[in-house]
C-alpha cells in the first residue's frame, strides 16, 4: 500500500482526519436533547449531520494532526472510557461519506463538481426568492419602489460619472437602501460599457482571486460577462485565477450587484471577480501569496490597457462583523459598538482621502479586530485607480441577534 493510499485509509489507526474549510454548523434541540447540525456551505455536500454534543466536542481534533487513535482516546477520556473504536471508526467514515473531511473521496468529488459546474452556461441565481423577490415583475416593483422612496441628501456633480462605488453585500431584507444609496451615484448618469465587481469569496479561494466567464442570470434578464477580458487576464498572469470558478456558485457577493445593474444599465457587461485575502499576505513570510496579488492587478491592468469603453469599478464590501456570530468572544454593548463606529469612520475617511497606506495601517493596527469583510475587494480597487474625489453617501449598522452586528456604508468616487 502506499503511503498516499494509507493517509485516506479509514481503517488505520494512523489515519489522521481533518475537517474541510467550508462546514458550518448550528444548534437545536430534539425531545430535549441540544445537538449540532453540521452543513456544507459550499454544497458539495447536500447532507445535513444531526450530532450529539459529545462527537461536536471531538471535531476541534479533526485537524490533521490527530490520528483516529488519538481521537477515540480523547473522547474515553472525555466521555466514555468503555466506548469501543470502532464507534469512532463509524463517525469518521460517517464525516467522510458526507465529503465533510480532507480525503480522497472528497477531492474526486469536488473535481466533478468543479467540472460540472464548468460546463454551465450562465451563473444562476442563488438569492432569488429569499433575498429579493423571483418574479421578473415583482423584482421591477420592489426595486421601484426601493429608488422612489429612498431620499438620497448626496448632490452628484453634474459634469462626472463616478469611476467606482463601494456598495454594500450585506442581505438585501437588512440593507436595501443602503444600496440604493450607492446606485443613485448610477441611475441619473450616463452608464459605463463595464463594470468591474469585486465580490468577496466568503469561503476562501485557493488563489486569492476567482475569475469566471459565466454569464449572471437575473430575474429581469441575464448580465453579460465580458469572456474576452478574461480570457486575456487569464492568458498573461502565471496563475490559474479560473481554478476556483464555483465558488461563484452560491456567493452572493456580486449577485446582488448584477441585480441593481440589470435595473440600470441593461445593456452593460462586467467582468465579475471575486477576491478572498486577508492583510496577512503583505507581510514577511508570506510573500508567494503577494507575488500572487501583484500578478492579478498587473494581468488586470493590462487587459484594461487596450479596452476601449467606459469602465467603473463596483467593490461589494461590507465593513465590521462583531459579535458571537463572527467569532468575536467580546460582548458588544453600547461602548464597543462606538469604538466600532470609530474604527469604521477612521477606514472610510481613508478612503475618502484615497490613502491606501493609512487604510492598510489601520486594519493593521487592530489585526482586523473588527472583521472588515470587504477589506480584499477593497484593498484590490485602491491598487487600480486614482479617483479625484470621494464621497460618504450612507453608514449603517444591522443587527444580526446573538448579540453581533454588521456595519456597512456607500461611498462613491469621480
Amino acid at each position: 500500500m502506499s503511503i498516499e493510499q494509507r493517509i485516506f485509509e479509514l481503517n488505520s489507526s494512523i489515519y489522521c482526519p481533518q475537517l474541510r474549510s467550508g462546514i458550518d454548523f448550528t444548534s437545536t434541540k430534539q425531545n430535549g436533547i441540544q445537538y449540532i447540525v453540521l452543513y456544507d456551505t459550499l454544497d458539495i455536500s447536500d447532507t445535513e449531520l444531526l450530532i450529539t454534543q459529545d462527537y461536536a466536542y471531538l471535531l476541534q481534533f479533526f485537524d490533521g494532526s490527530h490520528s483516529k487513535k488519538d481521537i477515540w482516546e480523547i473522547y474515553k477520556k472525555s466521555f466514555d472510557e468503555n466506548v469501543p473504536e470502532t464507534k469512532i471508526q463509524e463517525f469518521i467514515k460517517h464525516l467522510d461519506q458526507s465529503f465533510m473531511l480532507n480525503s480522497l473521496q472528497f477531492s474526486q468529488e469536488l473535481q466533478r463538481i468543479k467540472s460540472e459546474y464548468r460546463q454551465l452556461p450562465e451563473r444562476l441565481p442563488s438569492c432569488a426568492g429569499s433575498s429579493y423577490p423571483s418574479n421578473a415583475v415583482e423584482l421591477e416593483s420592489f426595486l421601484d419602489d426601493l429608488f422612489k422612496n429612498t431620499n438620497s441628501t448626496f448632490i452628484q456633480p453634474f459634469d462626472k460619472s463616478p469611476k467606482a462605488i463601494i456598495a454594500p453585500h450585506i442581505d438585501l431584507q437588512l440593507g436595501a437602501k443602503s444600496f440604493v444609496h450607492a446606485y443613485h451615484c448610477l441611475k441619473d448618469k450616463s452608464g459605463a460599457d463595464l463594470y468591474i465587481v469585486f465580490g468577496i469569496g466568503h469561503m476562501g479561494l485557493k488563489n486569492l482571486f476567482a475569475l469566471t466567464e459565466k454569464d449572471f442570470k437575473t430575474p429581469l434578464g441575464t448580465v453579460k460577462t465580458d469572456k474576452n477580458l478574461v480570457k486575456q487576464i487569464s492568458s498573461s498572469s502565471q496563475t490559474d485565477f479560473m481554478d476556483d470558478e464555483f465558488v461563484h456558485k452560491n456567493e452572493h457577493s456580486i449577485e446582488f450587484q448584477t441585480v441593481f445593474l440589470k435595473y440600470l444599465n441593461p445593456d452593460a457587461k462586467i467582468l465579475p471577480v471575486l477576491c478572498s485575502f486577508s492583510p496577512m499576505i503583505f507581510e514577511k513570510g508570506f510573500e508567494h501569496y503577494k507575488l500572487i496579488f501583484n500578478d492579478f492587478v498587473t494581468s488586470l491592468k493590462q487587459a484594461l490597457s487596450t479596452y476601449k469603453g467606459r469602465v467603473c469599478y463596483i467593490a461589494s464590501a461590507d465593513f465590521a462583523h462583531v459579535g458571537q456570530n463572527y467569532d468575536n468572544t467580546h460582548n458588544v454593548d453600547k461602548s464597543f459598538l462606538t469604538r466600532m463606529k470609530a474604527n469604521d469612520n477612521a477606514l472610510i475617511q481613508s478612503l475618502i482621502g484615497w490613502d491606501n497606506e493609512r487604510f492598510q495601517e489601520i486594519i493593521q493596527s487592530t489585526n482586523d479586530f473588527y472583521h472588515i469583510c470587504g477589506y480584499s475587494a477593497i484593498t484590490t480597487l485602491l491598487e487600480l485607480l486614482t479617483p479625484e474625489s470621494g464621497h460618504l453617501v450612507d453608514y449603517q449598522t444591522a443587527d444580526m441577534g446573538n448579540n453581533s452586528f454588521v456595519s456597512f456604508s456607500s461611498l462613491v468616487f469621480y
